[in-house]
C-alpha cells in the first residue's frame, strides 16, 4: 500500500515513454532534438545568406540583371554578344539596349562614359565578366562623329574615341544595357 508522500502508483502502460535510470531516451525524443537542431542550422544559414546578399553592392535580381545598390540603375548581366571575337558596332548596340525588355523592363538603353566607368571601378572584374570593350552612349565633345569605348581589360577604365581602326575598318564592341534611376 502507498504511504501518504509516496506518489501514486499508475497501472502499467498508462505513463507516456518513461526513461528508467540508465536507460537510453526514447527514439521519438532524440528524433525530435535532431530535428530542432537542423532546423536551428537551417535558420542560421539562411540568415547568414540573407546578410551576405544584403551587403551585397551588385546582387543578381535573377532575371537576366543585376542592381547597382549605390546608384539604383540596373544593369544585365550579360554583354550582347555573350561569348566569342564578335562584337557590334555602335548603330547595332544602341538599338540592341533600346528594343531590350528583361526583367520586366523596356526602357534599357547604352550607358553613359560616367555611369560605364563609375561602375567599372567599383565592379569586381570576375563579377560580370562582359569582355574588354564596352560602347557607351557618349560622344566626344564637338565631335558627333567619335564614340566612347571603354578600353578595360582588368576593368580599369580607358576611354577610346576610336570608331574605326587604323585600315578604316569599322571597330565593334560588345554592349550591355542599364535602366533606371
Amino acid at each position: 500500500e502507498p504511504t501518504e508522500n509516496a506518489p501514486p502508483v499508475s497501472p502499467l502502460g498508462s505513463e507516456p515513454d518513461v526513461a528508467l535510470a540508465g536507460a537510453p531516451a526514447p527514439a521519438r525524443d532524440t528524433n525530435e532534438a535532431v530535428l530542432t537542431a537542423l532546423a536551428r542550422a537551417e535558420e542560421a544559414r539562411l540568415a547568414r545568406e540573407a546578410d551576405a546578399a544584403a551587403a551585397d553592392p551588385f546582387p543578381d535580381v535573377g532575371d537576366g540583371t543585376f542592381l547597382d545598390r549605390q546608384f539604383g540603375a540596373r544593369w544585365t548581366v550579360q554583354s550582347e554578344p555573350a561569348r566569342g571575337a564578335d562584337g557590334l558596332l555602335w548603330t547595332e548596340a544602341n538599338d540592341h539596349c533600346n528594343r531590350l525588355s528583361l526583367g520586366a523592363r523596356a526602357d534599357w538603353r547604352l550607358p553613359s562614359q560616367l555611369e560605364l566607368d563609375t561602375l567599372l571601378q567599383r565592379l569586381p572584374p570576375d563579377r560580370y565578366p562582359w569582355g574588354l570593350t564596352l560602347w557607351s552612349a557618349d560622344r566626344e565633345p564637338g565631335n558627333p562623329n567619335r564614340l566612347w569605348v571603354s578600353s578595360s581589360p582588368l576593368y580599369a577604365p580607358a576611354w577610346s574615341t576610336a570608331v574605326r581602326d587604323n585600315t578604316g575598318r569599322r571597330l565593334t564592341h560588345r554592349a550591355v544595357c542599364v535602366t533606371g534611376p
